[in-house]
Formats: structure tokens, C-alpha cells, sequence
């Protein structure tokens, strides 16, 4: 089972190299005026991020509604 991009969702966990906080998921094109980037999921493997120190990751689901 794997993850199917079906719905917009972010991930937030803490990178393990720079100890700091690391957004991956679907970009948006409004992130221009944002104080952060998300990095595209299909670029990045959250498995990476993930280690003995770090175990969590922070999933943020967005739900939409279109009439």
C-alpha cells in the first residue's frame, strides 16, 4: 500500500541533517508570499527524514470543497 496523491496534504517532520522543520507535499503557487516551501512529494521520500531520533511526522490533510 502506498500513498496516492488523492487529496492536497502536506507532511511536516524535521530534517535529521539541519534539524530544521522540512514541508513536503503538493506545492502551491500562493507559497510565493509564505515564509516556507513545500517540497514536492513526488521528489522527496518522507522515509528519509525518519530515523531513531525522529520518529513523527506532522501530516496535515486539506479538505476541498468544489460546487
Amino acid at each position: 500500500m502506498g500513498w496516492f496523491d488523492g487529496h492536497l496534504h502536506e507532511f511536516e517532520i524535521v530534517n535529521p541533517l539541519s534539524g530544521t522543520k522540512t514541508i513536503i507535499g503538493i506545492p502551491n503557487e500562493d507559497e510565493d508570499f509564505a515564509n516556507y516551501k513545500t517540497l514536492p512529494g513526488w521528489k522527496q521520500k518522507i522515509a528519509d527524514y525518519f530515523s531513531k531520533e525522529n520518529k513523527g511526522v506532522k501530516t496535515i490533510y486539506i479538505k476541498t470543497i468544489i460546487d
